[in-house]
């Protein structure tokens, strides 16, 4: 997806909350990779209301964030960079 494709993708999505929260809990580097536990806080425009904790994995090359993907399970994303508990 282009530049322009990933920003409408990501302002459409952001437009369906009231209120967001991404909180990182901490930041876990493993070579080009960086896993990123957060803790998510979410209030759509129509009043549904999410709480929840994702681990977020990100891929750098050359300071620009090339992959990203979220992980419900803590454990499966720790395993994805080559990490453990």
């Amino acid at each position: 997806m282009a530049t322009s494709g990933l920003r409408r993708w990501l302002q459409g999505w952001l437009d369906a909350f009231e209120e967001l929260s991404i909180e990182p809990q901490d930041f876990l580097p493993v070579g080009d990779y960086v896993a990123v536990p957060t803790h998510q806080r979410f209030r759509s425009k129509v009043g549904v209301e999410v709480e929840q904790d994702v681990t977020q994995v990100l891929r750098f090359r050359g300071g620009k964030v090339i992959y990203g993907t979220g992980y419900r399970v803590r454990s499966k994303a720790l395993e994805a960079v080559g990490l453990s508990e």
